[in-house]
C-alpha cells in the first residue's frame, strides 16, 4: 500500500465514515482507508472468515543472482518486495500473528483469492487456530 500524503489522511478524517454526532465504526472506518488507499485489499473479504488485517506493510528486498556467460560473471539485481501482514482472528484479537509474502508472486495471488482459497491458507499456515476460522 501506498502511504497517503497529509492532505490525503485529512481529507480522510474528515468524511462521512467519521461522524460528530455519532462514536465512529470503525470496522467501517478501517474498511474505507483500505479501499481508498489500497485497491487491492478489501477487509470485509478477511472478516468473513474471522481474520482481521491489522496493518500490511510492505519493504523493498533485493535478489543477487549470479550468471555466468562466457568469460566473466555478471551479477544482477532483481529488486521485490517483502510484504509481511499482521492479522488476528476475529475470536481472539488480543493474539496478533504474522506471515510473509515473497515478491509480486506469492502476494498477487493472495490478494486474489476466494474465500475457499483463503481459509485453506490460513488452515495450512495457522492449524493450531483454525478453530477460530468462519466456514
Amino acid at each position: 500500500m501506498n502511504r497517503p500524503g497529509p492532505d490525503a489522511l485529512r481529507d480522510f478524517f474528515r468524511s462521512d465514515v467519521f461522524n460528530a454526532n455519532d462514536a465512529p465504526d470503525f470496522e467501517k472506518a478501517i474498511a474505507a482507508f483500505y479501499r481508498r488507499f489500497d485497491p487491492e485489499f478489501d477487509a470485509w473479504r478477511y472478516n468473513e472468515i474471522g481474520i482481521r488485517v491489522n496493518r500490511i506493510v510492505r519493504e523493498p528486498y533485493i535478489i543477487e543472482e549470479q550468471n555466468a556467460q562466457d568469460a566473466g560473471v555478471r551479477q544482477v539485481n532483481t529488486r521485490e518486495n517483502i510484504t509481511t501482514i499482521y492479522f488476528c482472528f476475529i475470536q481472539k484479537p488480543e493474539m496478533e500473528l504474522s506471515f510473509i509474502l515473497w515478491g509480486d508472486i506469492e502476494e498477487k495471488p493472495f490478494f486474489s483469492y476466494s474465500k475457499d482459497e483463503l481459509i485453506d491458507f490460513f488452515k495450512f499456515r495457522f492449524r493450531r487456530f483454525s478453530e477460530f476460522l468462519i466456514r
